[in-house]
This record gives C-alpha cells, structure tokens and sequence, in this order.
C-alpha cells in the first residue's frame, strides 16, 4: 500500500513538473515572439534608413562622376561606402528572412514536441543575439559614412573653390 502511494505521489510531482517545464517553454515562447514583433518594427525602420542612405549615396556618386576629383581618399573611401552599403543589403535581408520564419514558426508552433519547441526557442534566441549584434553595428557604421559624406563634401566644395 505505501510502495503505492509512494509511486502516485511521484507520477502526481512527475506530471506537475513536465506541466511546468510546458508553461515555462510557452511563456519562453511568448516572450520571444514579442521580441521578434519589436524587431520587425526596428527592421522596417533600419530598412527605410538604409534605402535613404543608398540613395543619397547614388546621388552623391553622380555628383562625383560629374566633376574631376583629385583627392584619392575620398574615392577610397567612397569605395569602401559602396562595399559597405552592399553588405548592409546583404544583412538586412537575411534578418528578413529570419523575422520570416520567426513568423511561419507562429503558426505551427503548438504542433510542435517538447523537444522540437525548446530546440526552436534556443535558436531564436541565438537568432535575436546576433540581429541585436549587426544592427547595433550597421547603425554604427551608418552614422561613420555620414560624418565622412559630409567631410568628403567639404573636401571636395574646397577643391573645387581652388580652382
């Protein structure tokens, strides 16, 4: 009799704690779901600024292909701005794609097993970390090409003057 309620009461704690580790992984769940809303709305933001800044630089590009530029910092520089801008498209894609499947996750997250959710949940958040990480650093190296676009415009309207 008491190897029986012995062995009820470990099914019973059994049972509460996959029902725990259940709620944790759904609330674990929910939490990244939330964050990933947030990213999409700072992605779309960063996007739009990136597209402004890829246009200013074509713009500045024609203005430079207009006119006889001595100095070969500024078109190194400008160079390494094209490089740059591309690979910035190149991340900001691919964050696209994760927000995406973030998505798609949504809707098939519940058929999911327990093992299948918490390998899902550990990669978002391995996904999270490293989207944080690159668009910490596009920005950063954003606000880096406008002060030099603008040092180049300054560089360039001073050649010009000497003429």
């Amino acid at each position: 009799m008491q190897k029986i309620n012995l062995f009820l009461l470990l099914v019973i704690l059994v049972s509460f704690g996959c029902g725990d580790k259940k709620v944790k992984v759904n609330k674990e769940y929910t939490t990244l779901m939330e964050e990933s809303s947030e990213f999409t709305s700072s992605h779309q933001e960063f996007e739009k600024e990136h597209n402004m800044m890829m246009k200013e630089h074509q713009e500045f590009k024609k203005e430079l292909d207009a006119m006889e530029v001595k100095d070969p910092t500024v078109m190194k520089d400008f160079a390494q701005h094209e490089a740059i801008l591309k690979r910035h498209g190149d991340i900001i894609k691919s964050h696209k794609d994760i927000i995406a499947s973030h998505n798609e996750l949504k809707s098939n997250f519940d058929n999911l097993s327990d093992v299948e959710k918490e390998a899902e949940i550990k990669e978002m958040k391995k996904e999270h970390k490293m989207m944080k990480k690159q668009h910490a650093q596009m920005e950063k190296d954003h606000r880096k090409m406008m002060k030099q676009h603008n040092y180049m415009k300054k560089e360039i309207a001073k050649e010009m003057e000497a003429k």
